[in-house]
């Protein structure tokens, strides 16, 4: 210390700094929902990473890559029932049947895929996002159902709010 200027003195009173949050999903470390104070947008490069990475390591959630991006995720069609007064009844009782299974089986695999996706979005958030988000009124609602697809337009308001 030269005891001329002060600027060789270092502060004794500083703490450390913490360490930028990078997100709780290991191989979307750096990745991250984040307020921004410049006005700089990223999400769009975040949430793209974020929707190749589940649609790569989830099961059955391949539909998501592109909902996410888009922010739109397409709502399923169920079945219609036939009329009863349809040539062929039986047959078409046996389609709507088959349809209805399927019908069934996809809204699960959906279900389940978006509730292990809202998690991973969720941990990809900094904490000033999340708490942006659950200060938002939509929050519980969105919270409630593990709606992906709503959150992510809930990050996007709360980013440069």
């Amino acid at each position: 210390m030269c005891g001329q200027c002060g600027r060789c003195r270092t502060n004794r009173n500083a703490k450390p700094r913490e360490a930028k949050f990078k997100g709780k999903c290991e191989d979307l470390k750096g990745y991250v929902y984040e307020v921004s104070l410049t006005g700089a947008d990223s999400f769009a490069r975040v949430n793209r990473e974020v929707a190749e990475y589940v649609a790569r390591t989830i099961p059955d959630a391949g539909e998501f890559c592109m909902a996410m991006i888009n922010m739109d995720l397409e709502d399923l069609d169920e079945p219609v029932f036939p009329p009863l007064d349809a040539p062929n009844l039986a047959e078409a009782l046996e389609i709507w049947r088959e349809e209805q299974k399927t019908f069934v089986r996809c809204r699960k695999s959906r279900r389940k895929a978006m509730n292990q996706i809202f998690p991973i979005v969720l941990g990809q958030c900094d904490p000033a996002m999340r708490d942006r988000m659950e200060a938002d009124e939509q929050w519980e609602r969105i919270n409630n159902a593990c709606n992906v697809i709503c959150m992510l337009g809930l990050i996007r308001n709360c980013e440069v709010q």
